[in-house]
């Protein structure tokens, strides 16, 4: 739903180009858990990846001498070994992926429970949020990347620092603003 002014706004002396709000259900919280881990979880699936090969490449290297000399021994061969290092590394990324995806962090907890009435003004400059925990002014220069899911948004602000947003906050004239705000040469 948008909203055209919040009962509890302060003037900032900035017009305010599009303003949303919503107040968040039961599932709010672990979309945004969802979104904030595949945003987390991106890099480090290549991370487990190349630790899962690095394993297998060093149980190579540490019996090639034995692969060259008796192939018969070993009938799996290299590949045989990357492949046996890299899928159970593979397994255990996926299932704590699958489990973080539905269990929502207490931060997203605290400000996205059931009832919460959740608020966004987009100015000229920056972002003003509003959840129940706090009211939050953000310049788009602090914003690196701006990551959409079909159901979220999560600003990036870097070194690891995020938020997440239920796309109910960021309707399309909203995210326009954010996409070109934070987009830089």
């Amino acid at each position: 739903m948008i909203s055209t002014h919040h009962p509890y706004a302060t003037s900032t002396g900035s017009p305010c180009l599009v303003a949303a709000d919503h107040v968040a259900d039961v599932t709010t919280a672990q979309r945004l858990g969802r979104a904030n881990t595949l945003t987390v979880w991106r890099t480090k699936l290549w991370i487990v990846l190349v630790s899962g090969l690095s394993i297998g490449t060093y149980v190579i290297g540490r019996y090639a001498d034995t692969f060259w000399s008796d192939p018969g021994t070993y009938p799996i061969g290299w590949f045989g070994v990357l492949l046996a290092c890299t899928v159970p590394t593979l397994i255990v990324a996926a299932c704590t992926l699958g489990l973080r995806t539905t269990i929502p962090s207490s931060m997203e907890k605290r400000y996205s429970f059931p009832g919460a009435y959740l608020v966004a003004h987009y100015h000229g400059e920056f972002l003003e949020l509003w959840t129940p925990i706090e009211h939050s002014t953000v310049p788009y220069t602090r914003i690196k990347k701006v990551i959409v899911f079909s159901d979220a948004i999560v600003l990036y602000f870097g070194l690891g620092m995020r938020y997440a947003m239920p796309r109910q906050l960021v309707p399309d004239p909203a995210l326009t603003i954010l996409l070109a705000a934070t987009k830089r040469d």
